[in-house]
């Protein structure tokens, strides 16, 4: 019965052993898997600690096996969402030299990536005759200069068509110019700070 619960609880942001006794009274879908039981908070810890200790993985894996036997799902894809985004909820915050370098370096990195990327769809590019000029990436010294020749590539790429190739090569520079204007910000931070090593 707790095994139930607890496995059902993974379908849920709940973990704790309290959150699991108040969604055994309160989730409908719970309650018939339950068969209207309702284990308290200690006999679930006590139950998981008890039993579940050195077993757990093992149950999980053979629950993923059984489903995909009943073809309730299959093993031949997933997806894991592992998105970092950088938060800037309080206009009050404090700027720290070493997350500006830190985060100014992260987008010079993800634009090098994204210059290959443009590279390497050129050579599957169908159009020869109209090749684009990609410069090296020590070309791309500022956001300004960063933000100038994604502007310059991509408009290089509308006059060759609509082909996949190329729609994946804008993208590309869009997401440039996108960067340019992250890297403009941290730019600017780290010109106040100066020698300094924060300000509010």
């Amino acid at each position: 019965l707790i095994l139930k619960l607890l496995l059902y609880s993974y379908t849920t942001p709940y973990r704790s052993s309290h959150e699991l006794e108040r969604l055994a009274k309160e989730s409908i879908p719970c309650m018939w898997l339950l068969s209207g039981e309702t284990p308290d908070h200690a006999t679930i810890s006590r139950f998981r600690s008890k039993y579940l200790k050195d077993i757990l993985e093992d149950i999980h894996i053979n629950l993923v096996l059984n489903l995909a036997q009943h073809e309730f799902v299959n093993l031949e894809e997933y997806v894991l969402d592992g998105t970092l985004i950088s938060a800037n909820a309080n206009k009050h915050k404090t700027v720290f030299k070493k997350n500006s370098e830190r985060f100014s370096q992260q987008v010079r990195t993800k634009v090098k990536e994204y210059i290959q990327t443009l590279e390497n769809l050129e050579k599957e590019s169908p159009d020869k005759d109209r090749s684009l000029n990609i410069p090296s990436d020590t070309s791309y010294s500022d956001s300004n200069k960063m933000k100038e020749i994604a502007e310059d590539l991509d408009e290089q790429s509308s006059k060759r068509g609509n082909d996949r190739t190329t729609k994946k090569q804008r993208t590309q520079c869009r997401n440039i110019v996108k960067k340019a204007d992250q890297l403009s910000k941290y730019e600017q931070q780290l010109q106040t700070l100066g020698t300094r090593n924060s300000y509010s």
